[in-house]
């Protein structure tokens, strides 16, 4: 999957007026009756995708790879390629150039823990759903 398609949990509120997340955690999966909100501190880091542009080649133009046959069969491409004709708005950051991440330090060992296992249970989900596309499902 390129980086330039990942998308945020749905489940993952940021809150940048109080720098953090909010997630919402059931105590009892089976009947998710009982919950809490989770206060996830953030800080601010340089955007992983863009790497602190706001933008980015369309992943459209060179998501399945780009090889120097490509820009030597046509010239022009190479030159356009690079000064950013085929540029878009990083989809991450939204062109902040910034993007708002876990404070590792400053967040509770219990409430990381449950960051991290809900982060694990989406990746795992998108990595289903990209299997399923790659199969034609």
């Amino acid at each position: 999957m390129d980086s330039r398609d990942a998308r945020l949990p749905g489940w993952l509120e940021h809150d940048h007026k109080n720098m953090c997340f909010w997630i919402r955690d059931y105590y009892d999966e089976e009947s998710a009756t009982a919950a809490r909100d989770v206060r996830i501190p953030a800080v601010y880091e340089v955007c992983h995708v863009c790497r602190g542009k706001g933008h980015h080649v369309n992943p459209d133009i060179d998501r399945n790879g780009i090889t120097p046959d490509d820009f030597n069969e046509d010239p022009d491409f190479f030159d356009q390629y690079t000064s950013g004709v085929y540029d878009v708005g990083c989809r991450w950051c939204k062109g902040r150039k910034v993007e708002m991440v876990v404070d590792e330090e400053s967040v509770e060992k219990e409430d990381l823990e449950i960051y991290h296992e809900m982060l694990q249970g989406h990746w795992e989900i998108i990595q289903d759903q990209e299997a399923e596309r790659r199969a034609g499902c």
